[in-house]
């Protein structure tokens, strides 16, 4: 069994070093990534996310999906660090991991 926790920048740099090896380690996982937060909005579809690393605009190393919105009981905000468990659904061109189904933890 592959490790489950991650951080953001090591998660990333899976990715950008060798997608398909990354593809085939963490593809569907359930993963836990650690953190800090640099944005949290809708996604470029409107849905509630949280991304970390880099920058909204230009590209993070990693965006957070959150199917039913935020857990109400969790308050987070922007440059905290926060552990996030979701399901790995491969990266952007631009190399941006996504998590989708998340939870923050």
């Amino acid at each position: 069994m592959y490790q489950t926790k991650f951080s953001a920048a090591d998660l990333h740099a899976a990715f950008v070093n060798d997608r398909n090896r990354a593809y085939k380690v963490f593809f569907s996982e359930q993963i836990e990534v650690t953190g800090q937060i640099s944005y949290i909005g809708p996604d470029r579809y409107d849905r509630p996310s949280i991304e970390m690393g880099g920058n909204h605009y230009n590209g993070s190393q990693v965006v957070f999906i959150f199917a039913s919105g935020y857990d109400k009981n969790v308050n987070v905000e922007k440059s905290q660090n926060v552990t996030i468990s979701g399901e790995c659904r491969g990266a952007l061109q631009n190399g941006t991991v996504v998590i989708e189904n998340c939870k923050i933890l």
